[in-house]
């Protein structure tokens, strides 16, 4: 399951590269199929027949391969204070240092069983059948809706907005929004300069994303974005009526490592 998650995310990557490559081409028919390309690549095509169909594999391919790659670093390290412990000959060392490392890797044990088992929660569309089952009075019309709509993807999360019903995911589940419940939407820009104080480098960091503040929800939905996805999604809010707020923020950061 791991090995072919795994060959997929680096497929994908490898298509990332050859446009970027493309982009920096003289070649003005290359630059302008790879801007195509580019501009296109931030709404992510439906792969399936089903709302169903297509929402398990984003589970499968995007998310799950996450959780289970950082349940296997979560258990290198009490691995490897096993094989430590059973090889080495200094009995007073181990004495000493072993109860802290053990906790640790207790602990570290718990968190990488929680993300192997979330991982198998994930692959499994289990997120996907709750889901349904929960909205199953409606499910035509939010199919009808998933199916017609535009898909954004971020980091770990994503929004399908459709003109009826936005679809959102993420690590653990999947919630359907009324179009007509979206009291406003944030687009947050975060912009933080790093440099040193002898000026020797200089470094831009974006931090950009979407908030969806919903009727009769605490707390907000958060999708972590790239420019060009936030552009697109608040253009296509804006044609269903909803109201954007863009937010700038800027700051320093001095940092000196000499």
């Amino acid at each position: 399951m791991a090995v072919c998650i795994v060959i997929m995310m680096l497929q994908e990557k490898l298509v990332l590269k050859r446009e970027k490559k493309l982009l920096l081409s003289d070649n003005t028919k290359e630059w302008d199929y790879a801007l195509e390309k580019y501009e296109s690549n931030s709404y992510r095509n439906i792969r399936a027949d089903s709302m169903k169909k297509d929402l398990k594999k984003i589970y499968r391919i995007r998310l799950s391969a996450v959780c289970f790659l950082f349940g296997l670093f979560a258990f290198a390290y009490p691995v490897f204070n096993y094989i430590r412990q059973k090889t080495s000959r200094d009995n007073e060392y181990l004495n000493t240092a072993s109860a802290t490392e053990n906790i640790f890797a207790f602990f570290l044990t718990i968190f990488g069983t929680l993300c192997i088992l979330t991982s198998v929660y994930q692959f499994l569309g289990l997120p996907v059948y709750l889901f349904l089952r929960k909205n199953h009075e409606n499910t035509e019309a939010i199919e009808r809706s998933y199916m017609e709509g535009k898909m954004i993807c971020g980091k770990l999360n994503g929004l399908n907005v459709g003109f009826e019903y936005c679809i959102y995911y993420d690590l653990f589940g999947v919630d359907c929004i009324n179009v007509r419940n979206i009291e406003y939407a944030e687009a947050i820009i975060k912009i933080k300069k790093e440099k040193s104080t002898s000026g020797f480098y200089h470094k831009v960091k974006q931090d950009i994303s979407l908030k969806l503040t919903v009727k009769d929800r605490k707390f907000p939905y958060s999708i972590d974005l790239n420019e060009l996805q936030l552009d697109n999604i608040c253009d296509e809010l804006m044609r269903r009526g909803v109201k954007i707020i863009k937010k700038y923020f800027k700051g320093e950061i001095n940092n000196d490592y000499f």
